[in-house]
């Protein structure tokens, strides 16, 4: 009888340590009603205590005066990034263009004219005069999902996600867009003139694109720069070297924002997924045809986001501690 009373209660301990253990499992999967305070159609699917720091590389400014030069660029390990916007080559200067890494994969906008600009991408190396992006192994604050029958701006989105954030979010959406805004670099910035003035934009940018009825996965960092938070965690110096207004942008804008986008090469549907890493591994099975720079005037009518409380900025040299 004593040896049954012990294997119960040694059995009971181990109910109790499986039932805490699912408890606090379930926890981040319970969804709360909406997100954010003034746009319907935003559910949140799951929620996780994660507080990741973004990495910066160089200086957006250095490229808009088209003053890049060879040693202004950073040799980097891809296989480190789960994601990063900014301009990028895989040899030196001359070869800057429009980037974004996703998960380990650089993806680079073509500089040839003549096969219409088409995509590069590579596992093996990126080489950046100005980036910033999140480590792998972070996980999202929140994941949300949206959809309305009235596409809304995603500066509008934007703003209302803001609501529950200190001062900076990170986010990658995969989105259906009624109207996708974009812009990209087509010329290196390396002749020693500003690229996004009224005289040069059009010989550095490609045409704004109107994409109508368009699907993409795109990463921004979003900050109020309204907001201000005690304790020097988020250094206005490095916010203005990631930061600037778009030559296309038209009208004032409430937040800072920077954000950049892979477009698939077939429609796709927008998936539910509360796991971020189910969510991150869809995206990776995708065959991505191109990239762009992302204007927050696009339009959306249905999203998976992925949100990052981002608690600061650290140099990209953290990444290996």
């Amino acid at each position: 009888m004593r040896k049954m009373a012990r294997s119960f209660r040694r059995w009971g301990k181990a109910v109790a340590g499986i039932g805490m253990f699912m408890a606090l499992s379930l926890a981040a999967f319970i969804p709360a009603v909406t997100a954010g305070q003034g746009i319907e159609g935003l559910s949140v699917l799951a929620e996780y205590t994660t507080q990741p720091k973004t990495y910066l590389v160089g200086d957006v400014q250095k490229v808009l005066s088209g003053t890049v030069t060879a040693g202004d660029m950073v040799t980097m390990d891809p296989a480190n990034i789960l994601y990063s916007l900014g301009a990028g080559s895989f040899d030196g200067e001359k070869g800057v263009k429009e980037m974004m890494v996703f998960n380990g994969t650089v993806y680079l906008k073509g500089q040839k004219s003549e096969n219409n600009y088409a995509l590069e991408k590579s596992k093996a190396v990126l080489n950046s005069p100005f980036t910033f992006g999140i480590k792998k192994g972070a996980m999202p604050h929140k994941v949300i999902y949206y959809e309305s029958a009235t596409p809304v701006a995603l500066e509008d989105i934007y703003v209302d996600l803001m609501t529950g954030f200190d001062h900076a979010f990170a986010i990658f959406g995969i989105a259906l867009f009624d109207q996708a805004d974009t812009t990209a670099l087509k010329t290196p910035p390396i002749y020693n003139e500003p690229i996004s003035t009224p005289a040069n934009s059009a010989k550095y940018f490609l045409p704004v694109g109107h994409m109508k009825d368009q699907t993409g996965f795109f990463f921004g960092l979003v900050v109020d720069p309204n907001k201000e938070v005690a304790g020097g965690r988020y250094d206005k110096g490095k916010e203005q070297k990631m930061f600037y207004i778009s030559f296309a942008q038209k009208g004032p804008l409430k937040l800072q924002s920077h954000t950049h986008i892979l477009l698939p090469a077939k429609k796709v549907n927008i998936p539910k997924l509360a796991d971020p890493v189910a969510a991150i591994q869809w995206v990776g099975s995708q065959q991505i045809r191109d990239i762009e720079h992302l204007l927050t005037s696009s339009k959306v009518r249905k999203a998976l986001f992925l949100l990052y409380d981002v608690q600061g900025y650290v140099d990209y040299t953290t990444l290996a501690r």
